[in-house]
């Protein structure tokens, strides 16, 4: 599967090819192009899909459908190994581990639903933001450092940190500009979201949420 195309193979129950189809993906979130070249076979197979992040709507549109869905890792599935890779070569290859069972034996991966994806993609947001946060401050000491002046504050995106930032003046204006966007103006470097949206979640997954946000 593409951004704009998803191949697939149809196997019948002796692993004959009984059909194969490139569909465009439309750019509605209905995907109903896509759905609609399955109908054939719904309620009547079992579909592989390879795990891969562009895929929810469409492995959730099949589940909401009634199909069978096997979610399989690609890593597993190593379809490389088979030479160059085609979209056709690799839903041919998909299909025919299906039939075996290769995939339920050896590549079939865990697909959580859209409210734990949902709390592991905020934890891994707001992992990211905190590194992003962190690399900053380093940024913005260092430049302090140079010049001999002392941070205002421990924690520089406190609110005591980003009022002293905005009050220190640098040797000429362009130096001066740097710790001000770094601090999060115009539009800043905000934490509150996902802070309180972790907050929430660690309730359920012991998830830390010490995260302030960089600008308030």
């Amino acid at each position: 599967m593409h951004k704009k195309a998803l191949q697939f193979c149809v196997l019948d129950d002796r692993g004959n090819l009984l059909h194969e189809q490139a569909v465009k993906i439309a750019p509605d979130a209905a995907g109903e192009m896509v759905f609609n070249s399955f109908r054939p076979w719904q309620g009547t197979c079992r579909v592989a899909v390879e795990a891969v992040g562009m895929n929810r709507w469409f492995v959730n549109g099949l589940q909401a459908r009634g199909y069978d869905v096997v979610v399989a890792d690609p890593i597993k599935l190593n379809l490389k190994v088979l030479g160059k890779k085609t979209d056709k070569r690799d839903a041919r290859e998909i299909a025919r581990r299906l039939w075996l069972g290769d995939i339920d034996r050896d590549a079939k991966t865990w697909y959580p639903d859209d409210a734990v994806y949902g709390d592991r993609k905020l934890v891994r947001t707001r992992r990211q933001m905190m590194k992003h946060r962190l690399a900053l401050n380093n940024e913005i000491r260092a430049q302090l450092r140079a010049y001999n002046i002392s941070p205002p504050a421990k924690t520089l995106h406190c609110k005591k940190g980003v009022a002293g930032l905005l009050a220190i003046e640098m040797p000429n204006p362009t130096l001066t500009a740097c710790p001000d966007a770094r601090d999060g103006r115009p539009g800043g470097l905000g934490a509150d979201g996902t802070d309180r949206g972790v907050a929430s979640v660690s309730a359920r997954e012991h998830c830390s949420s010490n995260c302030q946000a960089w600008a308030r």
